[in-house]
Order: C-alpha cells, then structure tokens, then sequence
C-alpha cells in the first residue's frame, strides 16, 4: 500500500461528518502514511525495526537523514513531531476527547506533504 492510499483513505473516513472514531482513525492513517515515508530517508526498516516509531520521530525531529532527502521529506519533518502526538493521543487516550479538528489538521499536514512530492 502507498502512503497516498492511506492519505485516500483518511479523506474518506472525514467526508461528511465523522465521529469520533472515524477521526482517530484518519489521524492514524495520517501517521502511518508519514511513518513510512520518512523511514526509508532515516534508515529505518519499519517492517523488522521493534522500536521503529522512536528511531523515525528521532530522526525527523534532528534532522538526521540518510543522503539528502526530497522536499516533501523536509516538509514532512516540520510536521511529522506532532503527527506522532496525534497518533497518540488517537490511539492510547480513549478517554480524551478527539474530534474532527485533530484529524483535519493531520489531513492538512499530510496534503501539504503529498503537494511537495517531486518538487
């Protein structure tokens, strides 16, 4: 799967209006799209790495990638600290409310992501 599927398919979980559910789980995808499109510039095999999600954010937030990276790389990295947040905050705090604003902002992130590819 492409991160542009999951990018597709947060749009989708967000037309209309989605509850609560369907926000975290666009946030997710959100993430998970980010995830592997930074991994393979920070040296990091998401597939076998168990601490994948550290060693990415890390990377990303010092900068530290493997060659010089593409511009939509870059301009993930403005947004990718606080994508992570989101993924959080959507998966492990049920209790927290989490609405459409949250998502719709990962969407924007990501959109602008998607924008700078092959720049």
């Amino acid at each position: 799967m492409r991160p542009e599927d999951l990018i597709a398919a947060a749009e989708s979980l967000l037309a209309g209006t989605p509850g609560e559910a369907q926000c975290r789980l666009a946030a997710q995808a959100c993430y998970t799209a980010a995830l592997h499109m930074a991994a393979p510039h920070v040296g990091v095999d998401v597939g076998r790495d168990p601490v994948r999600h550290a060693k990415v954010r890390t990377a990303m937030r010092t900068s530290r990638f493997t060659g010089t990276p593409p511009t939509h790389i870059l301009v993930l990295a403005n947004y990718f600290e606080d994508l992570a947040r989101l993924r959080q905050h959507a998966e492990y705090w049920p209790d927290q409310p989490f609405d459409a604003d949250h998502a719709d902002q990962a969407l924007e992130w990501m959109r602008g992501v998607l924008a700078a590819v092959g720049r």
